[in-house]
């Protein structure tokens, strides 16, 4: 239950994500938002059911919608929560795989990348641009990450 909990708020994080108005995002952020969408559209899809019986009266945004579905976990229909469950897990290791990576790349991203302005995936587009001045261990978490966002 615990983990499902776990899974389920990953979820909710991506909506309070896709939710966010971003400006100037890099190609790489902006491919990673088009999959997140993707993937939120699917929960929605498989849960309007859900939506129209356990949360009529709810407005939607800022993940009103996904905190109500939250509050009805226990009764949602099978194919809404395993697609949510699904979702949820393909974000938690998504944001595990970030700060993994953001680990690995501690030293390298002051040394590759101290111009870039954090935010809106630009870190992460100047670690891909500039793979052949990383570390090895940071180039190969940046590699993963750049074939996880094409």
């Amino acid at each position: 239950m615990c983990r499902r909990l776990s899974l389920l708020l990953s979820l909710l994080l991506a909506v309070f994500v896709l939710a966010s108005p971003a400006a100037a995002q890099s190609t790489t952020f902006e491919k990673a938002l088009a999959k997140a969408e993707e993937a939120v559209s699917h929960v929605e899809t498989a849960c309007a059911y859900d939506v129209t019986k356990f949360c009529p009266n709810v407005t939607p945004g800022d993940g009103r919608i996904a905190l109500c579905l939250l509050a009805h976990e226990d009764k949602l229909a099978k194919g809404c929560l395993s697609t949510a469950l699904r979702v949820g897990r393909s974000f938690d290791l998504a944001v595990s795989n970030v700060f993994r990576a953001a680990a690995m790349c501690e030293k390298d991203i002051p040394a590759v990348c101290s111009q870039v302005e954090p935010g809106d995936g630009r870190i992460i587009e100047c670690l891909i641009d500039n793979q052949s001045k990383l570390s090895t261990q940071c180039r190969a978490e940046v590699a993963g990450l750049a074939e996880r966002f094409k």
